[in-house]
């Protein structure tokens, strides 16, 4: 575990959206898949307390 850094942005918004996708196949979500890249981008990431679990350099998952 490390601290999140803004490359991964990248990393935790494919990792989020996947996992609601998967939780709630059925919600029609408010925001686009690139809405919520730009606010972990620019907002959740930037604001600190985000951290990521990796292994050989991959982003597996994260906590916020």
């Amino acid at each position: 575990m490390r601290p999140a850094a803004a490359a991964d942005a990248g990393a935790v918004a494919d990792i989020d959206l996947a996992a609601r996708a998967e939780a709630l196949p059925r919600v029609r979500w408010a925001h686009t898949p690139h809405e919520v890249l730009a606010w972990i981008a620019t907002t959740l990431v930037p604001g600190g307390g985000v951290w990521v679990a990796e292994e050989d350099g991959a982003v597996l998952g994260y906590l916020a």
